[in-house]
């Protein structure tokens, strides 16, 4: 479909909005703040996450466009997706020097593909990674998470195999507890698995704590701890 022929980006919006606030209602005697919100949504409803998620990645720049990658699906910019600009070198060195001195020596370094796959992913707005068990794709994500919320920037790793998530997991968990052996705190590595909390479900991202000091995470607002969240 031709962006000329997609809807505008108000009455897609409108007509999402509707949809899922149709579909999140918590059923007939829901108890409030228990199993649904004041507004008799359920928690964590198609609305909540069309608030949270959808809402705040529309192009608030230009209402005539919508997300990359919902450009990409409503025939849009994908030229912008396909064919994004080169990245500054700057960048690329930068990055580089981060990986290779604030990174933990892993038994597992990056070769130069993934290197270049990290780099893609921090500036391309759709970027695949792909290849068989065993090739380095976990080591490549924890990296660029680390990056990623070195820049400032909240990261959610999601996956319909729940075994992908849950080794990005142990792997994130083994570094945090790797602190007894007093790892540096400008160890990136470290440094995101401090910021990490596993999400799921209601009962668990009440109960979520940070791995270091152990407060509840839900009660501190406006924390910057990066949500890497299994759905």
């Amino acid at each position: 479909m031709g962006k000329r022929n997609a809807p505008s980006q108000k009455k897609l919006v409108k007509y999402f909005k509707r949809v899922a606030k149709t579909m999140g209602k918590a059923p007939k005697g829901a108890i409030l703040g228990k199993e649904c919100y004041a507004d008799g949504q359920a928690f964590y409803s198609l609305y909540w996450y069309f608030r949270s998620c959808v809402a705040d990645d529309l192009d608030s720049a230009d209402a005539d466009y919508y997300a990359p990658v919902l450009d990409a699906y409503l025939g849009g910019r994908v030229k912008g997706v396909l064919h994004p600009p080169a990245i500054d070198e700057r960048s690329l060195r930068d990055e580089e020097e981060k990986l290779a001195s604030l990174f933990p020596q892993s038994e597992y370094p990056l070769n130069e593909r993934q290197v270049e796959a990290v780099h893609k992913a921090l500036h391309y707005p759709v970027s695949i990674i792909k290849g068989p068990p065993g090739t380095g794709k976990t080591e490549t994500i924890l990296r660029i998470v680390a990056l990623a919320l070195e820049r400032g920037e909240t990261v959610a790793v999601t996956s319909t195999n729940v075994a992908a998530v849950k080794n990005v997991e142990e792997k994130v968990g083994r570094i945090t507890r790797a602190q007894a052996r007093d790892i540096s705190s400008r160890d990136l590595a470290f440094a995101a698995a401090s910021k990490h909390v596993a999400l799921g479900s209601k009962s668990v991202r009440e109960s979520a704590c940070d791995p270091l000091t152990a407060p509840i995470l839900l009660s501190m607002r406006g924390s910057m701890y990066s949500r890497m969240e299994a759905r």
